[in-house]
């Protein structure tokens, strides 16, 4: 779990187009959202000015960024440099911005069932910068320009501090592996020698490399779950 939000906290740099990118932002998020990108629009089918609007937006701060798309020369300004890139590979790049967005979009594993609470009305993007400066003191500019993966960070563990969520650690991670696999094998012998690692607390998921002649009766090991 440290290291997942380690790495949301200090993103990998990424230069694509011959940009330098920031860090994937809430502000970056919501710009892309507000002008229709496709990278960010659920089955949306990216173009080369998808591209380059996106590499625009994101080699700047939210501020700079909401600047430069008031210039009425923009569109102008972006034709201009695309066609000083030279020859690139559209479907090359365009798999380097999303892999841009999806490393910059990495938020904590969440399970929040068993809360009682109502679906918010409010879009999601607006409840995190709501948190962010209302619960957490963010300045403005501190939210918009926060990596979008920290902001996930911050927003759920805030409310795992609530009580409203919890986030689930590596240990919780490996419990679920461990459990999908009994249940993928219950019913074989193999499924029989995984019940003592859930009673004796071992995590570590490992297939037995050889089965026993017979299933061991229920009462064989000492059972704690109950």
């Amino acid at each position: 779990m440290e290291r997942d939000y380690l790495a949301a906290a200090l993103p990998e740099p990424f230069t694509i187009l011959g940009q330098r990118l920031t860090p994937f932002s809430l502000g970056h998020l919501l710009l892309l959202r507000r002008f229709e990108n496709a990278f960010v629009v659920p089955g949306g089918k990216p173009t080369l000015d998808d591209l380059t609007f996106a590499v625009f937006v994101c080699s700047q701060t939210y501020e700079d960024a909401e600047v430069a798309l008031k210039d009425p020369d923009l569109h102008q300004q972006i034709e201009a440099w695309a066609g000083h890139l030279g020859p690139f590979s559209f479907t090359e790049k365009a798999a380097a911005l999303e892999s841009y967005l999806v490393a910059g979009s990495q938020g904590p594993d969440v399970n929040d069932s068993g809360q009682a609470h109502r679906q918010p009305g409010a879009p999601f993007i607006h409840r995190i910068r709501m948190v962010l400066q209302g619960r957490l003191n963010y300045s403005f500019t501190d939210a918009m320009n926060c990596p979008w993966g920290l902001a996930l960070w911050d927003y759920f563990g805030f409310w795992e501090m609530e009580g409203a969520v919890k986030l689930f650690s590596e240990e919780d991670a490996e419990r679920i592996a461990l459990a999908k696999l009994m249940r993928e094998t219950i019913g074989t012998e193999e499924g029989w020698q995984l019940l003592p690692m859930l009673r004796d607390g071992e995590l570590r998921v490992e297939r037995p490399e050889g089965r026993p002649d017979s299933i061991p009766p229920l009462n064989s090991q000492p059972s704690t779950l109950n």
